[in-house]
């Protein structure tokens, strides 16, 4: 893929971000492996984390997607997502890890109990909060490998 595309993130619950000069990676099966998206190409994630190297800046910002597709024409990449696009980065020094190992703890426990209720059945409700469990569990151990923190600036200034 061109080093050098432009990366547009369209969310419905956030403003827009742009990237002009940027490429871009996803997340390969929760591993801490990011593999470049060719160009003309056409995606679609139930979840992921994509990592945007972001050339102006010199700085890489992750960012996790809930249904999204992804589509690169030439030198545009655009990407619709349904979650809110929030820019991570990776800071050791200010990582809160024991805050987050705890957090993952109390995720994967509820996750442990509400899957062992799927063979007597579960509410609506239930299944909501297992499937929302999930997401979180993922974006907890994705954040743990990576030494994630949210990005505090504004990025499109």
């Amino acid at each position: 893929m061109s080093k050098n595309i432009r990366i547009q993130i369209n969310s419905l619950s956030s403003s827009p971000i742009s990237f002009n000069k940027a490429s871009l990676h996803f997340n390969l099966q929760n591993e801490i492996v990011f593999i470049p998206i060719e160009r003309k190409s056409i995606a679609s994630f139930e979840q992921t984390l994509i990592k945007v190297d972001d050339k102006q800046t010199q700085q890489s910002f992750y960012i996790f997607l809930n249904n999204s597709n992804i589509v690169i024409n030439d030198e545009i990449a655009t990407i619709n997502t349904f979650s809110e696009a929030k820019l991570y980065i990776e800071d050791k020094l200010n990582f809160p890890k024991e805050i987050i190992k705890h957090e993952l703890k109390q995720v994967t426990q509820e996750i442990n109990f509400l899957t062992a209720s799927l063979s007597i059945g579960l509410k609506v409700d239930e299944a909501i909060r297992l499937n929302y469990l999930k997401e979180l569990q993922f974006e907890l151990k994705m954040k743990l490998a990576l030494n994630l923190i949210e990005y505090e600036g504004d990025y499109n200034e």
